[in-house]
């Protein structure tokens, strides 16, 4: 449901017959676009209440990073607790890979280390430690192919021509055409 708009839908019914108090907060952003918001916090000013929906934008941009670059794909468990433990697990996995790269590794970024720690994941340790080791591969940047001269082919004179028909008449015949 939108707020703010008129609609008689079951939604808004629901709202007004509700037996909890709600409080409704309009505010404008710096661009001018309003918003709406319905709260039952009712102990909390409207600065508090801005406050805390403007740090849930920063909670929810938070879970996208987790989820597009550590690969949480989804929540092992909906109890609190679990949610808790799987997060900490994921950023103290991070950090150790993190403090890995800087040791082995600080010139490649986080992203290319961890792709090559998760090829390696299931190897032994010597197997990535090798190829952390190894030499960083410096870019040439976009090599420009060599001129080269275009090559001339002449039909009929460095072939053997396998018919009853003379080395002229085939050079007499391709000149015409």
């Amino acid at each position: 449901m939108k707020f703010g708009t008129r609609s008689t839908n079951n939604n808004e019914q629901f709202i007004r017959t509700r037996e909890e108090p709600l409080r409704y907060i309009e505010f404008f952003d710096s661009e001018g676009t309003s918003f709406h918001l319905l709260t039952k916090r009712l102990d909390l000013t409207e600065a508090e209440i801005l406050e805390t929906y403007k740090n849930r934008w920063y909670i929810e941009l938070f879970f996208k990073w987790i989820k597009q670059h550590l690969k949480v794909s989804h929540l092992f468990s909906h109890l609190p607790a679990g949610i808790w433990n799987q997060l900490f697990i994921t950023l103290i996995t991070f950090a150790l890979i993190e403090i890995m790269r800087l040791i082995h590794q600080p010139k490649k970024s986080v992203w290319e280390f961890l792709r090559v720690f998760r090829l390696y994941m299931f190897n032994p340790i010597s197997q990535l430690l090798t190829t952390c080791k190894g030499r960083l591969k410096k870019s040439k940047g976009r090599q420009r192919l060599p001129d080269s001269k275009p090559i001339e082919i002449r039909f009929g004179e460095d072939f053997a021509i396998v018919s009853p028909i003379t080395k002229e008449h085939f050079l007499r015949n391709n000149s015409n055409v």
